[in-house]
């Protein structure tokens, strides 16, 4: 599996394409996929790391798709993912990664990745109590990124129409690079940040920053 980390991360979505690219570049997204289908499916009673490196796969997989993908996407209803999500959730529930692409359009492509992606978001979220993701546990090094649970108010942020897929995407976890254009990421929980600023004073924002370039906190 590709690091996550070489990925390029950006709010930003492709601009207007030719048409034939545009097609060629689907093209070879959905062949990617499916290849990443017919790995996926070997898992038929799937643990929480599998479920978690499986999420990783599918959120990478999304954001690598071309603007075709990420367009259609914006256009979903949260009605229609959720009815995308819903088809998933039998299978899921027993720890089968079982999905396929043939010939979809970018409009099926993306609700049926889509949806995919929110159920085992789902029964991670759900599971938490069975499996828990201790802070510890949040840098996944072997796959380059942070896995992170969200929490207090960010866990509650309604998802609505025309928001992007790195907006709506996942709404129980957050997934970032360990590594972004060459600074290393550092995720802290607010609660371990607060109780280090009473215990150091002498930490201010500014000496940490200059350890930890890019700092997240309260996710």
């Amino acid at each position: 599996m590709e690091n996550i980390a070489d990925l390029i991360w950006t709010k930003t979505l492709p601009g207007p394409v030719d048409s034939q690219a545009e097609t060629s570049a689907f093209d070879a997204w959905k062949n990617g996929a499916r290849e990443l289908a017919e790995r996926q499916e070997l898992i038929t009673n799937a643990s929480r790391d599998e479920l978690k490196k499986a999420l990783i796969e599918l959120d990478m997989l999304f954001r690598n798709a071309p603007g075709s993908v990420h367009k259609a996407y914006r256009n979903l209803t949260e009605k229609r993912i959720e009815e995308a999500r819903e088809s998933f959730a039998s299978s899921i529930g027993d720890g089968h990664l079982s999905w396929s692409l043939s010939d979809e359009t970018p409009e099926l492509a993306a609700s049926r990745i889509g949806g995919l992606i929110r159920e085992i978001d789902r029964v991670l979220a759900e599971r938490r109590s069975q499996w828990p993701i201790a802070p510890s546990e949040w840098h996944l090094e072997q796959l380059g990124c942070w896995f992170i649970p969200r929490q207090r108010v960010s866990a509650l942020r309604p998802a609505r129409r025309l928001q992007p897929y790195s907006k709506r995407g996942l709404l129980f976890h957050r997934i970032l690079p360990a590594v972004i254009q060459g600074y290393p990421v550092q995720v802290v929980d607010t609660r371990t940040l607060h109780t280090t600023v009473q215990r150091r004073p002498d930490l201010t924002p500014q000496r940490h920053e200059e350890v930890t370039p890019l700092l997240f906190a309260g996710l």
